[in-house]
């Protein structure tokens, strides 16, 4: 359902009435907070309570909503609430887990998205660990499959829940070109973020010459973002 309401779009899988309610709570602050679960200029995450409803994680992408560039794509496609808020409904369609989205909105300005946020229910579990690699490798194949990427591929944005691994803190993409060499990619970036005991431990099964290749694409490629981070600090303290 889309409503209209105070200059916001919101996407959302509640009634009208109960939306509005929601969203007048959160934006007049009318709710308890049960802690801040991240506060920093890439985005603030808080988990709320509001009677009557289970915790809720209530998320600000700060850095995408002031991105330059983010906030040009968006007048061609919709902000980083919403495609979050699309991703959260759309996994269960393909038997994978995630939370369960209330509802996104989004503010624009000259046609592009400038504030945004998104909320869904709280899921009680734990961080993916070393233990549940396995696991989370067999979801990762089974979104692959569908020609689908996940943002930050990275073991602690899965969580387990009653044995059951949910994806959190990602945006799902349909690449349009070569999307069996996406799906490695980021399967490449799912290993490069483990210890290399644990990398030894699971990467075998997945690897080819093709896989090979591009996980050196990927090496050189995180390696130059490394490069130009340090950079960037040392200019920034050099001023």
């Amino acid at each position: 359902m889309i409503i209209h309401h105070q200059n916001y779009t919101i996407k959302s899988t509640l009634s009208h009435d109960e939306t509005i309610m929601l969203f007048e709570d959160i934006v007049h602050k009318s709710y308890t907070s049960l802690g801040k679960l991240q506060n920093n200029s890439h985005c603030f995450v808080e988990k709320i309570d509001i009677k009557g409803y289970q915790p809720i994680v209530f998320k600000i992408p700060r850095y995408r909503n002031k991105r330059r560039w983010e906030r040009f794509l968006s007048l061609f496609r919709s902000g980083e609430a919403f495609r979050n808020h699309d991703s959260m409904m759309y996994l269960p369609t393909i038997h994978l887990k995630a939370p369960k989205p209330l509802f996104a909105a989004e503010k624009r300005a000259n046609g592009m998205v400038v504030e945004s946020f998104f909320t869904y229910f709280f899921i009680e579990g734990k961080i993916a660990s070393a233990e549940n690699i396995p696991a989370v490798l067999e979801a990762l194949s089974l979104l692959h499959q569908q020609g689908l990427t996940r943002s930050d591929p990275k073991l602690e944005n899965f969580l387990i829940s009653e044995d059951e691994v949910f994806f959190i803190d990602f945006r799902l993409k349909k690449p349009f070109l070569f999307s069996k060499t996406q799906c490695i990619f980021n399967l490449c970036k799912f290993f490069q973020t483990l210890p290399q005991e644990q990398r030894n431990l699971y990467i075998k099964p997945y690897q080819s010459p093709w896989f090979n290749f591009i996980y050196r694409i990927n090496d050189v490629m995180i390696a130059t973002r490394k490069m130009k981070k340090t950079l960037k600090k040392k200019l920034s303290k050099s001023h």
